[in-house]
């Protein structure tokens, strides 16, 4: 019950506004660290909020997604989480 919760908290998390500091009009520049699904996450809504402001999005491996993958075979595609915690 407690992982449910959780995952209904997080999604409204989601739905709340993101707030930027207004300080980052002077910069102009963001630097985002990971492709995991937050990190693309904060980049999307960055620009969403802020299509002004650069945006560099680093990754450390290959791919992005993080620690998430995509399956496939026989005309299936599955999303699952290889070390989630």
């Amino acid at each position: 019950m407690q992982e449910r919760q959780a995952w209904i908290r997080h999604g409204q998390e989601l739905r709340r506004p993101l707030l930027v500091n207004p300080a980052l009009a002077d910069e102009g520049h963001v630097v985002v660290v990971g492709a995991g699904l937050s990190g693309l996450t904060a980049a999307y809504r960055l620009r969403e909020a802020r299509p002004d402001v650069r945006i560099t999005l680093l990754e450390g491996s290959d791919r992005a997604g993080g620690v998430i993958r995509t399956w496939r075979k026989d005309g299936w595609v599955g999303e699952f989480a290889v070390n989630a915690s």
